[in-house]
């Protein structure tokens, strides 16, 4: 590749179509997150409308992923009773490759890249849904495998060891 200069990107559009949540109205506030965004201005926007409407829809892609994860849940922290859709699922993106030498062709790879989207609703979903979460569903993800929320205390290992490594028969 050391021939080879990044040239442009092409990706795929977004359409709503394409998002297989069920039953989205076309008039959704649709919170399209980029890498580059600050999440200051997007949850700002998003808070006042979500006032007002009663679904949003979070959705990013490669590095917005995270940005996107974290503004959803801000808004779920914000506003309690709020039921949840989210599904992952892929987007292509066609990069070209400029040549260096002229004796080579332009080079062109489509990737598929990651990309989640989160439905936010006040009003009750589907829950037959896949990636369908209630309002009160936060012990599955805050519940810690070694006793309550927020603990970090783990179980003691390896009590019984002689710390001068005595009782270890293996070094002959």
């Amino acid at each position: 590749m050391e021939n080879y200069s990044k040239g442009s990107n092409e990706e795929e559009p977004w359409d709503l179509s394409k998002v297989s949540i069920p039953s989205i109205p076309e008039d959704i506030t649709w919170m399209k997150v980029s890498p580059g965004a600050k999440m200051r201005n997007l949850l700002e926007f998003a808070l006042k409308d979500f006032k007002d409407k009663d679904q949003i829809l979070w959705s990013g892609s490669g590095p917005a992923i995270n940005k996107t994860i974290s503004c959803a849940e801000i808004m779920k922290h914000k506003f309690s009773s709020v039921h949840q859709i989210s599904t992952v699922c892929y987007r292509k993106v066609i990069e070209y490759w400029d040549p260096l030498i002229d004796a080579l062709d332009q080079l062109k790879v489509t990737r598929d890249i990651p990309t989640i989207h989160i439905l936010l609703s006040k009003q009750l979903l589907d829950t037959t849904v896949s990636g369908y979460q209630d309002p009160g569903n936060k012990s599955v993800f805050w519940k810690t495998p070694y006793g309550t929320p927020g603990s970090n205390q783990r179980p003691r290992r390896n009590q019984n060891r002689d710390p001068n490594n005595k009782n270890r028969s293996d070094l002959g």
